[in-house]
């Protein structure tokens, strides 16, 4: 996601915060700073960035999983309302059925762990448990019974069996042990809209009897959910339009130009070529260094940003990807959707280049 911003990294993967994740902590802590004061405000904050450290726990559950099967894991990002991690997989129901299940699984041991821990502490631990009492405390024994609730609701909420959810994923893999994926998620679609069909009921409901807060937040959360379960589907359709391709099968030639050339050599280079590039790698000294776009230059010309005299090193994009040629297409949707423009090379020898553009409409 460009709009990330990368905090740490480990096991090699990632771990990014989503600008809105930002905004949303802002928001919380300015809230409840407005309504219970500042120390309110920390106390919110400092749960959230709790809360959020089990979501990322929870998502590298997954993620060591799909490392086990083999599966690249290049980041995790976390957003307002969960975690999402980015994995390059192949279709494997008994790997995505295990990969789904180990996120639910880390927050019920996890939970366990607490319980376990707060009832060796307190012989009133039963106490604990009750957060939602108008006496609670949130001491050192309130904060493991916190911590208890939190992890069992994140397990349960997850394992309802509707996309994008865990729940989901399990149903969609299971089915797909028996049917192609593309059905599979359809169905999993389908209970997935009743679900939140009447999560929305349920939030209109508390709506109307008052809890105006918690029931438009509850459709708020039905309807992201239905979004993020459509863009699955599309996503699914995509694989399968892309099935077995390689992407040689769908590179489209490109021409190799020099850095140290001007801006008005590669203009003519593109209008004697026959096919007329759009883009060009750019090379120095045996290197490829990006590309350039014949379109893009020429609007930076028009607005007096470059001249023709200028060097083509001067305005390389550098958001490019590399893929192998004989690597599945499928495969290299992560790279081909990230980068402005994704080349192709076969031993170490640029073959052609693939643009987001031709795949996005088949997915957004």
């Amino acid at each position: 996601m460009k709009s990330s911003v990368k905090i740490f990294e480990i096991f090699g993967i990632s771990v990014k915060l989503h600008i809105s994740f930002l905004i949303f902590m802002l928001f919380l802590f300015m809230l409840f700073v407005f309504l219970n004061g500042l120390i309110a405000g920390i106390v919110s904050v400092f749960l959230f960035f709790i809360l959020f450290s089990i979501v990322l726990l929870h998502e590298l559950s997954h993620s060591l999983v799909a490392i086990e099967f083999g599966f690249k894991v290049r980041s995790i990002t976390l957003l307002p309302l969960g975690g999402a991690a980015d994995i390059e997989m192949d279709e494997n129901p008994k790997a995505e059925l295990l990969m789904a299940f180990a996120g639910p699984l880390f927050n019920i041991l996890f939970a366990w762990i607490c319980l376990i821990l707060l009832m060796f502490l307190t012989p009133n631990w039963n106490h604990y448990l009750n957060i939602f009492a108008s006496n609670f405390l949130l001491d050192g024994f309130g904060f493991l019974g916190w911590l208890i609730w939190i992890n069992f609701m994140l397990a349960a909420f997850n394992l309802l069996p509707a996309f994008p959810m865990d729940g989901g994923r399990i149903l969609r893999a299971f089915l797909a042990l028996f049917m192609n994926y593309l059905k599979a998620t359809k169905i999993s679609l389908t209970i997935a809209k009743i679900l939140f069909s009447l999560m929305m009921l349920a939030g209109l409901f508390l709506t109307l009897k008052g809890y105006g807060m918690n029931g438009m937040l509850l459709v708020f959360i039905a309807m992201f959910l239905f979004v993020v379960g459509e863009g699955e589907v599309r996503w699914t359709e995509a694989r399968e339009k892309f099935k077995g391709m390689k992407n040689r099968d769908i590179a489209v030639q490109l021409q190799e130009i020099d850095g140290n050339l001007t801006i008005n050599d590669a203009i003519n280079l593109s209008s004697f070529a026959y096919s007329h590039p759009l883009f060009f790698v750019v090379t120095m000294n045996g290197k490829t260094e990006g590309v350039i776009k014949i379109n893009e230059i020429m609007n930076k010309i028009s607005t007096g940003k470059i001249s023709y005299n200028s060097f083509v090193y001067e305005v390389i994009n550098k958001n490019v990807a590399f893929v192998e040629a004989d690597d599945l297409v499928t495969k290299s949707f992560g790279k081909i959707l990230s980068a402005d423009l994704c080349i192709v090379r076969e031993n170490g020898i640029v073959i052609g280049y693939v643009t987001r553009d031709m795949i996005s409409p088949h997915i957004y």
